[in-house]
């Protein structure tokens, strides 16, 4: 069901005029997570989950097979790479961009992340499979990137420090905050749902805005896994900095996806 999703997707770029483009790639886009919901929740009702799927917009179900779900997402990449590379209306850019970001957070979300929950944090962990070996909490994050199709070597960046780290992926500016305990959870209110990469004083992660609420997804050094958690409930989300990097709408990073 996602894939022809997606096939529809890419066909609404080629066949549509401009105008049309954007009205029925915005529908793809807000509806496929809904529909993925629906499905995991028919086929899955005795699922225990950490946090409600439909509340949370995301799906926390792996798929049968991770090497598969990497091809399924490449073929995506690829697809919408070349009619990127095609495009000739320079206003038609900034919408191809922030659709394309769309379809790679929740592809990074709802595809690839699902299949780390679990794993077992180590700080010299490095594993390249899912909930096999360990990981630290910069390899999860270079690793399912660099699975995402961002052409970056998975090594180096897990060993910058976490205001690099976040350099790396913004490509050119990062917020930095100074917030401690309940400050930084009501400052995050003011950006935009979707996903972020955030650093802290010594430990990086995903961080997922939605509905005016916040979860910290990350390699847990607490809990020694891979969890997604609420920041308010989320030990290791204390810190004094901040390194905050938004993925969706990340104009730059979507360019170098999609390159």
């Amino acid at each position: 069901m996602k894939q022809i999703l997606y096939l529809a997707f890419c066909l609404f770029f080629l066949s549509c005029t401009y105008a049309q483009q954007k009205e029925k790639i915005q529908f793809c886009i807000n509806n496929s997570r809904e529909i993925e919901q629906v499905i995991i929740q028919n086929d899955y009702p005795d699922i225990e989950l950490n946090f409600d799927s439909i509340l949370c917009g995301l799906n926390f179900k792996p798929g049968n097979n991770y090497y598969c779900t990497k091809s399924e997402i490449e073929k995506s990449r690829s697809c919408l790479g070349k009619m990127y590379l095609e495009i000739i209306d320079t206003n038609y850019y900034a919408l191809f961009l922030d659709s394309s970001m769309n379809v790679f957070t929740d592809y990074l979300l709802n595809k690839i992340i699902p299949y780390w929950y679990g794993t077992v944090w180590d700080f010299n962990g490095y594993t390249s499979r899912p909930n096999i070996g360990t990981i630290a909490c910069g390899y999860f994050v270079s690793t399912t990137l660099r699975d995402m199709g961002l052409n970056l070597n998975r090594y180096k960046f897990a060993q910058k420090g976490p205001a690099n780290e976040a350099k790396s992926i913004a490509i050119d500016s990062v917020e930095v905050l100074h917030y401690k305990g309940n400050n930084i959870r009501e400052k995050l209110k003011e950006f935009k749902d979707g996903l972020y990469f955030v650093g802290l004083d010594n430990h990086v992660g995903y961080l997922y805005l939605n509905d005016n609420k916040s979860y910290f997804i990350h390699s847990n050094y607490i809990d020694g896994e891979v969890m997604i958690e609420t920041t308010a409930s989320s030990e290791a989300f204390y810190s004094t900095n901040y390194y905050i990097v938004k993925i969706t709408g990340n104009r730059n990073l979507a360019g170098k996806w999609l390159t």
